[in-house]
């Protein structure tokens, strides 16, 4: 019935494709890479593409510290940690530009 003569037979197995736009998440161990995934969500978060639950997290969670930060300063007037309000306040410029460009978006595709 099936007379194959076994020598004849073969599997083509096609060779495995690497796609060339894949990006390598850096290790989060080691200095350089903890820079620049710090950098990437902050791109990220700027850029406008996150969803509105992760911007608004955002702004609650870092708005909140930045605030809590400025109220002690104010309260207080202790004028020392006018460092610690510079560097809450970092997260919130790229929350800040990922809001606009996200609004600016939204109404643009209104028109």
């Amino acid at each position: 019935m099936n007379n194959k003569n076994p020598d004849n037979l073969f599997i083509e197995i096609p060779p495995t494709r690497h796609s060339p736009y894949q990006d390598r998440v850096p290790s989060a161990l080691d200095p350089m890479g903890e820079i620049y995934l710090r950098a990437r969500v902050l791109r990220t978060l700027g850029g406008g593409n996150v969803r509105w639950w992760v911007l608004i997290s955002g702004w609650l969670l870092f708005g909140g510290g930045f605030l809590a930060i400025a109220w002690i300063t104010i309260s207080t007037q202790y004028y020392g940690l006018i460092f610690p309000l510079a560097i809450a306040a970092i997260p919130l410029v790229s929350l800040w530009r990922g809001t606009a460009k996200k609004l600016a978006r939204r109404h643009r595709g209104h028109r």
